[in-house]
C-alpha cells in the first residue's frame, strides 16, 4: 500500500520573459524555500505582491510546489520522490490587456524637455534666459493648462497666448507666436524619458499587451517626441486631443480611443497617469480602472481616488494581483 509524506515545499514565481516565433510564452521559473506548509493561498499570494515591484519581468503565474515521497508497501525499498505542483490565484497576475499611457510626466520628462526647449529657443532668438524667466513661464503654462482642462480656452489660443503673458512679464517685445512655432520643434526634439519608462513599455509588449498613449498635448510636439524615442516600436497607437476633437477628462475622448482600440471588456483596460484632474478622473468617468503615477509624492487634495497610486513606473507589472 502507498502513503505520501510531505517532507517540503516551495513556491514557484512563473514569470514571462518572451514569447517564441510561433506565439508561445518563453518562461523562467524561480523557487522560494522554506515557505510554511500550512500557509494558506492569500498568505502566499500576498508574500508574491510585496516581491513583484522587485522583479524585472511581469508575473504570468504563481504555483506551490510540494516535494513528496511515495512509500512502498515493502520497507525494504527506497522511496520514490515525486514533486507536486498546486496553481495559486493562477490567471490574477497581470490582469490588463490595454495599458494607455499619458506622454507627459508619465512616460516622457515633460520637465526637462522644457527647460531644453526654452533655453534652445530663447537662444536662437537672442534672448536672455534664466531660472526665474522659466519660473514665471511654468506658472503661466500651468494656469492655462488646467483651464484648457476645464474647457475655457482653446489650445491654439493657449499655446500662443503664455508666450505673449510672458513676455509682458518680462518685459521682451517679440512675435509670441513665431517664438511658440519654434519652441514646439525644440520641445518634440527632446524626448527624454521617465526613468523605468522604457523597461515597462518592453516588458508590456513582450508579455503581449497593447500600449496606446493618451495627451492632451500637442500634435506635432507629441508625434516627434514618440518618433524619436526608444519605445516607440512598443507604441500600438497615439492619442491626440487636438486632433480626436475632445480633450481629457471629456468622456467623448475616451469613447473616441474605445472605438479605436481592440474590443475588450473594460475590466481589462488600465490609464495611467500623473494628472488626478485630467488622466485619473477621465478614466474614472469612461469606467476603466485608473493607476496614479506620483512620482513627485504630492499630496492627494481628496475627491478624486485613483484605483492604484505609485511612485515608480516599475510597480506597474504587478498591479491588479488581486
Amino acid at each position: 500500500m502507498h502513503r505520501f509524506v510531505f517532507e517540503s515545499c516551495r513556491l514557484a514565481i512563473q514569470l514571462c520573459v518572451g514569447y517564441f516565433p510561433d506565439g508561445r510564452a518563453r518562461h523562467r521559473t524561480f523557487s522560494l524555500k522554506g515557505i510554511n506548509p500550512n500557509a494558506t493561498a492569500d498568505d502566499l499570494a500576498a508574500v508574491v505582491r510585496a516581491l513583484a515591484p522587485l522583479l524585472a519581468y511581469p508575473i504570468e503565474s504563481v504555483r506551490l510546489v510540494r516535494k513528496y515521497a511515495l512509500l512502498p508497501a515493502n520497507r525494504y525499498n527506497r522511496p520514490v520522490m515525486k514533486r507536486q505542483s498546486f496553481p495559486i490565484c493562477e490567471g490574477l497576475w497581470m490582469k490588463y490587456d490595454i495599458y494607455l499611457f499619458d506622454a507627459d510626466d508619465t512616460l516622457y520628462d515633460y520637465d526637462r524637455a522644457e527647460e531644453y526647449a526654452l533655453a534652445r529657443t530663447f537662444a536662437c532668438n537672442g534672448l536672455a534666459y534664466s531660472d526665474e524667466v522659466r519660473a514665471k513661464y511654468r506658472v503661466i503654462n500651468a494656469g492655462l493648462w488646467r483651464q484648457f482642462e476645464r474647457g475655457e480656452v482653446a489650445k491654439s489660443e493657449l499655446v500662443v497666448l503664455r508666450f505673449a503673458r510672458l513676455f509682458g512679464e518680462i518685459g521682451v517685445a517679440g512675435d509670441p507666436s513665431a517664438f511658440n512655432a519654434r519652441y514646439l520643434v525644440e520641445l518634440g526634439n527632446g524626448s527624454f524619458l521617465i526613468d523605468g519608462a522604457y523597461e515597462v513599455c518592453k516588458v508590456l509588449c513582450e508579455a503581449g499587451k497593447k500600449i496606446y498613449i493618451v495627451t492632451n498635448g500637442v500634435s506635432l510636439t507629441q508625434k516627434t517626441r514618440v518618433a524619436r524615442s526608444p519605445i516607440e516600436p512598443f507604441i500600438s497607437g497615439l492619442f491626440v486631443s487636438e486632433e480626436v476633437g475632445f480633450q481629457k477628462p471629456q468622456r467623448e475622448y475616451f469613447d473616441h480611443v474605445f472605438a479605436n482600440i481592440p474590443p475588450v471588456e473594460k475590466s481589462k483596460i488600465l490609464i495611467v497617469g500623473d494628472s488626478l484632474t485630467s488622466d485619473i478622473q477621465g478614466g474614472a468617468g469612461a469606467g476603466i480602472d485608473t493607476c496614479w503615477f506620483n512620482g513627485r509624492g504630492k499630496e492627494n487634495p481628496g475627491g478624486i481616488e485613483p484605483t492604484y497610486e505609485i511612485t515608480r513606473l516599475s510597480e506597474i507589472a504587478s498591479l491588479g494581483v488581486a
